[in-house]
């Protein structure tokens, strides 16, 4: 993709997600570190801190029960980052998810923003203001990151703040620009007040290490949606390849040596 630095291959969905910059399957990459037993406590290496960004209409700890209880991609991190949650900047009523869902994802219920339409194909995000003060104050209160993991609209949300913390100066200077970003299914902001901003990524792209995963779409209403979703964008097509690139990803974004020495070996 032409506005991220992302590892990409030709071929099939599955082997894009087995693919790295090394060149080797992310499954083995992962046995590899497991088999040299190179973990965050035996390297000595400081425990990454990643912010976790929900998808719309849920919440942090409703991400939580997703990565920890519904899949294992916490799970993977777990010698190796801290995950923190935050939740959307805009509340919505208990009763805004389908009752048949909200057993399995109990309320509050948060959103990042409620787009609606603006000119020229873009949107106007309402309460994207409020959620993006919201994670200011937190990461003051509570940063600061090495990283972003997003979902869904959380994914857009993390893709965003990585561009105004690099791109505009104003916000870089409350914000510190994160390490490295984890993308699953999102999209780029269509948010008319970003529309510079994305296409100066376009055109010089963000020196941001970006993992993602893509899925095979089921039908032509999800291709056209795939086409037109951002290339950092990311949709986990299991649990375990969705581990398997965070794992790297926190791998790849440390700097210690000893972790370095064990990725070459």
């Amino acid at each position: 993709p032409g506005w991220c630095r992302s590892p990409t291959a030709k071929g099939s969905t599955r082997e894009n997600l087995e693919s790295t910059s090394k060149g080797r399957p992310l499954h083995r990459a992962q046995e590899e570190h497991r088999r040299c037993g190179t973990t965050a406590a035996n390297t000595h290496m400081t425990r990454l801190r990643i912010l976790c960004f929900h998808s719309f209409r849920l919440s942090g700890d409703n991400m939580r029960k997703q990565l920890f209880d519904l899949a294992n991609l916490g799970a993977s991190l777990a010698d190796l980052a801290t995950l923190d949650f935050v939740d959307g900047g805009h509340r919505l009523g208990d009763d805004a998810l389908p009752e048949r869902l909200q057993a399995l994802f109990p309320p509050p219920y948060f959103e990042w923003w409620n787009a609606r339409e603006g000119a020229g194909g873009t949107a106007i995000y309402d309460h994207l203001e409020a959620s993006l003060a919201k994670v200011e104050r937190h990461i003051a209160e509570h940063g600061p990151y090495d990283g972003y993991l997003g979902f869904s609209q959380g994914g857009c949300v993390a893709h965003t703040l990585s561009l105004l913390s690099m791109r505009d100066p104003s916000f870089a200077s409350r914000v510190p620009a994160p390490r490295f970003a984890i993308l699953l299914s999102c999209r780029l902001s269509r948010h008319t007040e970003h529309s510079e901003l994305v296409a100066g990524a376009a055109a010089a792209p963000l020196p941001l290490p970006l993992l993602s995963a893509e899925a095979p779409a089921p039908s032509s209403s999800c291709a056209r949606h795939a086409r037109n979703s951002a290339s950092a964008s990311a949709r986990a097509a299991s649990a375990s390849s969705a581990a398997a690139i965070a794992f790297e990803a926190a791998c790849l974004a440390s700097t210690a040596s000893a972790s370095a020495a064990a990725a070459r070996s």
